[in-house]
């Protein structure tokens, strides 16, 4: 009995042994997981058959006994092998940690190639599984440092986290110094004077324009206006110079003088007397006389002269018009706002049956106030495509490039230069020139004192005058004979020879209207609106307007006999020749040409 009982306790205790190091829920790094078996068992099936057996009868007809057959049914038992799927739980260590022997639980990690992430490399000593590169952390190097957290890494402006690393960005108006950290201020007055037309004052920062005295800062923040223009030499009129308003002015003559074509010089003009239909004018030469007549209706005979309505008085026609329109000097004619100097528009008017409408030249946008233009600032708006400067000015803007590149073809992109030798500047002078300089000027003695007026009242423009070295030209010596596009190197080497139809400084612009031929020299001899092929010359005329040189038709606007009658088409367009009907520029149509093909 006793020997039973030690046996008992004794397989207990190896059991218990045995058991012990197995891996249990609960050991430190123990994950459970889930494994499939296939158990295959013996499943009893019992068969049955039957058969026909021999047996001794009793009864058979006059027989005592007879044979006969009787069925019989046998049963037997079989086995089959079956299989069934057992799904049970077993413990295993986590990844990335093994079990040492008789362990309790998996206290040793395990580092192979996929374990570190990041480029992290598998720790030789130390408790760490993965050594992890800088910009990462986690065991396995799983997770970004953000080093913007503690002290804005460093930065003096903004820091910028990033995978793995982080930059530093300063605020605009400041550069990173070489140490990619400490940002220090841009002067923007040393690059093309900040944009500014007169005065660029630095700021920390910034910068921002003055105006000298006398002068007015545009809405554009670059540009001076003259604060009253007939404050200065009188506008440069001859006579009388007259405000308008929004800073404009017109220049008027005396009594019995007429404005010139320069718009400035008066000129004096001989005063002739007429009488009105019924009167002759008397001996003296100012008086009327009144003669003997037939009564006719004046109004019979080409509508008395008149565009709309006629009516007939004693002292001949007089002319009315439709609503919408009204009498020309003439008092016969009809003449709209437009023309009459009735409206307020600062660039364009369109003149429409009962009123007008103003619009801008391109890069302005039309004033509140339904008359003015204001420059529209397509650098502030981000929309002039300039891949590293842009500089505002009156009506357009201008890209430019920084050190070490030049403007490509499209006068956007930046192309990178590789000099062979560094551009040498010998000399660049500057000067404040007049923008505007009328070909109609007088060429005496007055001309120097419009162009100081002018000077005065903000109109400049800046030249330059660049010497180049070492086969290099252009207003930065920044290209070379390599640079020519549409034309060959001169035998200097120190410009490019256009082809016909082009001109620039590579030769990659066409010709601008009015030129045609080698470098854009050639004159246009078109006339009545008509435009030249810029490679020949060759004249391409407007619509209703024949000939080699467009010589057979009108100009854009009149038709009928020596072309004095006006067209009524929009926008002063171009009309038949004879009949005076509207002829539709490409892309438009309509019986007033208003539709547009591509809306």
């Amino acid at each position: 009995m006793f020997s039973d009982i030690l046996c008992v306790i004794l397989f207990c205790t190896l059991h218990f042994i045995a058991s012990s190091s197995e891996l249990q829920p609960g050991m430190p790094n123990v994950c459970a997981d889930q494994e499939m078996s296939m158990l295959g068992a013996r499943q009893p099936c019992v068969q049955a058959f039957t058969r026909m057996v021999k047996v001794w009868k009793q009864g058979c007809n006059s027989h005592r006994w007879c044979m006969g057959y009787e069925r019989r049914t046998a049963y037997y038992t079989v086995y089959r092998q079956v299989y069934n799927m057992d799904t049970h739980t077993v413990y295993k260590c986590c990844p990335g940690w093994r079990q040492d022997g008789k362990e309790m639980g998996c206290l040793h990690r395990v580092c192979s190639a996929n374990t570190c992430f990041n480029g992290g490399q598998c720790a030789e000593t130390g408790d760490k599984i993965c050594q992890c590169p800088l910009g990462f952390k986690g065991t396995q190097c799983q997770y970004d440092v953000n080093e913007c957290e503690r002290d804005e890494g460093g930065c003096e402006g903004f820091c910028c986290n990033t995978i793995g690393s982080f930059y530093c960005k300063c605020p605009e108006g400041s550069r990173l110094g070489p140490d990619g950290r400490v940002c220090h201020d841009v002067n923007e007055c040393e690059e093309l004077n900040g944009g500014c037309q007169q005065t660029c004052v630095d700021t920390p920062g910034s910068h921002h324009c003055e105006c000298n005295e006398g002068f007015r800062m545009h809405s554009d923040g670059r540009t001076c206006i003259a604060v009253n223009s007939c404050s200065v030499l009188n506008g440069g009129c001859e006579h009388k110079c007259v405000d308008t308003g929004n800073n404009n002015y017109k220049c008027e003559c005396r009594k019995n003088y007429q404005l010139k074509r320069d718009g400035r010089h008066c000129e004096y003009t001989r005063v002739h007397c007429s009488c009105r239909p019924g009167f002759t004018l008397a001996a003296d030469g100012k008086n009327c006389e009144g003669i003997e007549m037939e009564i006719v209706n004046s109004c019979e005979k080409i509508n008395g002269g008149c565009s709309h309505h006629c009516e007939h008085t004693t002292n001949g026609p007089l002319c009315s018009c439709n609503h919408g329109y009204q009498l020309a000097l003439d008092r016969k004619t009809y003449s709209d706002e437009c023309v009459s100097g009735g409206a307020c528009c600062r660039h364009f008017c369109r003149n429409y049956p009962g009123g007008y409408e103003c619009s801008c030249r391109a890069g302005h946008r039309l004033n509140p106030d339904g008359c003015g233009c204001d420059d529209v600032d397509e650098c502030l708006a981000e929309t002039s495509g300039c891949e590293h400067d842009c500089v505002n000015t009156l009506g357009t803007y201008e890209c430019f490039c920084e050190l070490g590149f030049r403007l490509d073809q499209d006068q956007h992109s930046c192309i990178y230069l590789l000099f062979r030798k560094v551009p040498q500047l010998l000399q660049y002078t500057a000067a404040l020139h007049s923008r505007y300089v009328s070909d109609e000027d007088d060429s005496d003695g007055g001309d120097r004192e419009v162009e100081i007026q002018r000077g005065r009242r903000g109109e400049l423009r800046l030249s330059s005058s660049i010497v180049c070295l070492d086969g290099s030209f252009g207003d930065d010596c920044s290209v070379s004979c390599e640079d020519c596009d549409h034309g060959v190197c001169s035998e200097n080497r120190d410009q490019c020879e256009c082809a016909a139809g082009w001109t620039g400084i590579i030769c990659n612009k066409t010709c601008s209207q009015g030129t045609y031929g080698p470098a854009c020299n050639s004159l246009c001899r078109c006339q009545n609106g008509g435009s030249c092929d810029p490679v020949t010359g060759k004249c391409v005329c407007p619509p209703g307007v024949q000939g080699l040189l467009c010589e057979d038709g009108c100009p854009r606007g009149h038709f009928g006999m020596h072309c004095r009658r006006k067209c009524n088409c929009p926008n002063n367009g171009h009309c038949h020749r004879l009949y005076g009907g509207c002829l539709c520029s490409p892309g438009l149509y309509g019986r007033l040409c208003h539709l547009c093909e591509y809306q």
